[in-house]
């Protein structure tokens, strides 16, 4: 994109110098001394134990404080949607802060709630499950902050100028960092049909926030501008927390008192502090994608650290764990909250793909201890922000105890299917369980790889692409997954295999091959519930059969 796209006001007015990355030759704007646009990977997190941020806040502090400051300047707060995407085709769950907004609003068939508004929105995704809790940043689910403003034609609100001006008057009047640290790197957007410029927004090593100028309709290989432009920004919840913080890891600042509960239940022993941080550095560099890029992070750690791979993994084992458990708890609270049942199709695969992530992760803890009590310590600590959950707290626990038994079922079968397959194996001179076995087993009995090796006595090969992101299909209809280096977020409503699939921001998805009923496929009564806040409505999806209160 030319350099006008991103000749901002406040670039202009405080004296922000355009430069070019030395390491990766990308552009960024900034009032610092700066040779590099400070992103991976040009350069390692400088933030651990050394905040750009004068105050250190928790989630909850960090979030009010955003939102309060954009009510400030003139933004109508917004509660947050339901996790579940129902009034779009193309995905199960809500992925990003504008999820809720395409396409209906965007497309000016209905008003958005507020204009402008800002909103904390929980999202999900799945395309980084295998590395929660093995980089120190990878979550399931997370919350966007945002700003957004919708421009309709004749009704501008703001567009780029003021965008970037509440961005850093935000970093540097309520969080108190040096306006020399933060880098502006240009960039370009697109995902759901839109694209445009956006500026990334850089500091400590790390990306906090996306500011995102949605302008153009993608159609047919052509970008035709858009009659209604979009300010479509994302703020990192969980990302702030971690700089303002400046712990070893995002898990150790975001989970903080849950996490203490855990070790304390669990006698976690307490890991170097060393090791958490120079692990966090490394992995940081890394954009992580299978197995074999978390043994490299291992050892280029170990490597650093002087020490064995072997006790470095010994020593960050149980304290991974505990940080899967924290994740896929706090994720279940929203899924289960908002009404999906676990089940092995659509959204309720999802919600049991976690469960048993969960607590085969506490089988392995040898541990007398179950995620409920997790999941119900979680909703008890965000009761205030979200009612609704707490509200919901029986119906969440009873679903975890079904699928706790069924789990408990499902692997006392799967233990004689793996015998019965090791015999079949060794008859016909076999030595190990190959990977056509593997698919086997999980498409027709939901056994996955960890659970194979746990049960057999025979070798069993797990490539380092493999993953199991999206329902069976003996049991939905949608085909088995595997990975070419580009997982799926698995949220999509398609089939096909995992190769046509990208690794993509937020709003990629490629487009839906599932279909749904004519009967529910458009209507207004879809367009209305996507143009209003969540907070005291009732949802429904026609012809699914599931309904949910949000308050």
């Amino acid at each position: 994109m030319p350099e006008s796209e991103y000749e901002i006001e406040i670039f202009r007015a405080q004296g922000f110098r355009r430069l070019q990355c030395a390491s990766c030759g990308k552009f960024f704007w900034t009032l610092g001394d700066h040779s590099i646009c400070g992103e991976r990977p040009c350069q390692e997190y400088d933030f651990i134990g050394n905040s750009p941020f004068k105050k250190s806040l928790t989630v909850r502090a960090m979030r009010e404080d955003f939102i309060s400051f954009m009510e400030a300047n003139g933004h109508t707060r917004v509660r947050r949607y339901p996790i579940v995407a129902r009034w779009r085709e193309d995905v199960f769950f809500t992925q990003a802060s504008v999820y809720p907004f395409q396409p209906w609003v965007i497309s000016g068939e209905a008003s958005p709630p507020a204009n402008p508004l800002v909103i904390s929105q929980p999202c999900v995704r799945f395309v980084d499950i295998d590395n929660v809790g093995k980089t120190g940043q990878h979550f399931t689910l997370f919350e966007m902050m945002a700003h957004h403003a919708f421009n309709f034609p004749g009704k501008p609100i703001y567009w780029k100028d003021r965008t970037v001006e509440l961005c850093h008057r935000f970093l540097v009047e309520r969080l108190g960092m040096d306006p020399g640290l933060v880098r502006y790197k240009e960039s370009w957007w697109q995902g759901g049909g839109n694209s445009g410029p956006c500026l990334e927004v850089v500091f400590g090593g790390a990306e906090a926030g996306t500011l995102v100028f949605m302008q153009y309709r993608d159609t047919n290989g052509h970008r035709v501008p858009m009659e209604t432009t979009v300010v479509d920004t994302g703020y990192g919840l969980e990302r702030l927390v971690w700089l303002s913080q400046g712990t070893t890891s995002a898990y150790e600042a975001v989970f903080g008192d849950a996490l203490a509960y855990l070790k304390r239940a669990t006698g976690a022993k307490k890991v170097d502090t060393r090791v958490l941080t120079e692990y966090s550095k490394v992995a940081g560099m890394f954009d992580v994608e299978t197995a074999a890029d978390v043994r490299a992070i291992r050892a280029k750690t170990a490597a650093r650290l002087g020490i064995p791979v072997e006790e470095l993994v010994a020593q960050l084992a149980p304290l991974e764990a505990l940080y899967v458990i924290c994740d896929h708890s706090r994720a279940l609270m929203f899924l289960l909250g908002d009404g999906v049942v676990p089940s092995n199709s659509r959204e309720g695969y999802f919600a049991r793909l976690l469960i048993r992530r969960g607590l085969r992760t506490l089988r392995n803890l040898n541990i007398t201890y179950s995620m409920a009590d997790t999941i119900s310590f979680l909703i008890d600590q965000n009761r205030e922000d979200y009612p609704e959950l707490f509200f919901n707290k029986g119906d969440i626990l009873k679903l975890l105890k079904v699928e706790e038994q069924r789990y408990r079922d499902t692997l006392e079968k799967g233990r004689g299917t793996v015998q019965r397959l090791e015999e079949r194996v060794r008859a016909a001179g076999g030595q190990s369980i190959g990977l056509g076995a593997l698919i086997e087993l999980y498409d027709s009995h939901g056994l996955t790889p960890d659970v194979v090796k746990e049960f057999a006595t025979l070798g069993v090969e797990v490539p380092d692409d493999f993953s199991v992101p999206s329902p069976p299909r003996g049991r939905s209809g949608l085909s088995f997954r595997r990975t070419s280096r580009q997982p799926d977020c698995g949220c999509t409503r398609t089939g096909g295999s995992r190769s046509s699939a990208r690794r993509s921001s937020p709003s990629t998805e490629a487009p839906s091959s599932w279909t749904r009923r004519s009967s529910i496929r458009r209507g207004a009564g879809r367009r209305r519930t996507a143009a209003r806040s969540a907070g005291g409505m009732s949802w429904t999806c026609s012809g699914s059969g599931t309904s949910s209160s949000t308050s």
